[in-house]
């Protein structure tokens, strides 16, 4: 759909921006709260899932990270990130 790949096309921007030295100043511009208005859309709720974990896709491939296995279950979360943190 449009929205999708809209959605696609933005994240490819963030990224292409977080992955240089003068995309990521720019986003820390004060001026143009970029990189805060990214970090503040994190503690939304439910009707906002999709785009938390569009938010964190992003930031994750930005910074060469494993994207943990997405789950509810906190013991599960737990479990991924020790794994991450063991490779």
């Amino acid at each position: 759909s449009d929205r999708d790949k809209r959605v696609e096309s933005a994240k490819i921007s963030i990224t292409a921006l977080l992955k240089s030295w003068s995309g990521f100043l720019l986003l820390l511009n004060p001026s143009i709260n970029g990189i805060s208005t990214i970090i503040n859309m994190l503690p939304l709720t439910e009707p906002y899932i999709q785009c938390i974990r569009q938010i964190l896709e992003i930031l994750y491939s930005s910074f060469h990270l494993k994207i943990p296995q997405w789950t509810d279950d906190y013991r599960i979360a737990i479990a991924s990130v020790g794994k991450i943190l063991a490779n």
